[in-house]
C-alpha cells in the first residue's frame, strides 16, 4: 500500500510504527529506523493536508523518466537522505528496472533493494 506524503510524514512524527510498516518492504526494523532518523524533521510534510488516499488513481498518465527519476531524488532528500546518495540509490533502481512509471514505484524499489530483495517484475 501507497501512502500520500503528508500521511507518511504524519506517521513518522507520530512514531506510528505499525501504519509504517504496512508500506511495501518496511519491516519493524526499518520503521523504527525511519522514526528514530525523520522525527521532527519532516513535521512540514506532516502539516500538509492528507488528500485521503491510499493507492495511485488507476489510469494516470504516465511521466517522463527523468521526471520519475528527479521526483524520486527529492522523495529521499525529503526523507533525510543527502543528494548525491539519493541520486545514487535511484539510478542504481533505475538502472536495474528503467520502465518504472511512477516515483512511488521507485521509492518502493529502492528501499527494497537497501533490503536485499529482488526488483519487482
Amino acid at each position: 500500500m501507497v501512502f500520500s506524503v503528508s500521511t507518511t510524514a504524519r506517521a513518522i512524527e507520530q512514531e506510528d510504527i505499525g501504519l509504517l510498516r504496512q508500506m511495501p518492504g518496511i519491516g519493524e526494523r526499518t520503521a523504527r529506523k525511519m522514526v528514530a532518523t525523520l522525527r521532527g524533521k519532516v513535521t512540514e510534510e506532516a502539516l500538509l493536508r492528507d488528500e485521503g488516499y491510499a493507492e495511485l488513481p488507476p489510469g494516470e498518465e504516465p511521466v517522463e523518466p527523468s521526471e520519475v527519476r528527479e521526483e524520486g531524488i527529492e522523495i529521499l532528500v525529503s526523507l533525510g537522505h543527502r543528494r548525491s546518495e539519493a541520486a545514487a540509490k535511484v539510478d542504481a533502481v533505475l538502472k536495474r528496472a528503467p520502465t518504472l512509471g511512477s516515483a512511488e514505484e521507485l521509492i518502493r524499489e529502492v528501499y527494497r533493494a537497501e533490503r536485499g530483495l529482488s526488483p519487482i517484475g
